[in-house]
């Protein structure tokens, strides 16, 4: 009966031990999945707030482009419009004068 006491004083610990170092393990991984799942969350949301961002930059880029168009439009039909009054002051100076 002492040996087997003595055997039981020693395994018991031991299943004991590692039952523990198991169940510990389990659950480490289980959170080790949580981060990992809260980590990729994270750097969705990160990377949607940067593409919203940058799709503001951009979209406010376009609008600047839109108006610098329409500025260029606008000084091209003047500088036409001043091309054509001097040309007619040219060719009016150019006819001889009738007197």
């Amino acid at each position: 009966m002492t040996k087997i006491k003595e055997i039981l004083d020693i395994v018991l610990p031991f299943l004991t031990a590692v039952t523990g170092w198991a169940v510990g393990t389990q659950k480490n991984r289980v959170e080790l999945v949580k981060l990992r799942a809260e980590a990729d969350g994270s750097v969705i949301q990160n990377a949607e707030r940067v593409l919203a961002y940058y799709k503001t930059i951009i979209d406010d880029l376009d609008s600047r482009l839109a108006d610098a168009r329409k500025q260029i439009l606008n000084l091209e039909r003047e500088l036409n419009n001043l091309k054509s009054k001097i040309n007619e002051n040219d060719n009016s100076s150019c006819e001889p004068d009738t007197l």
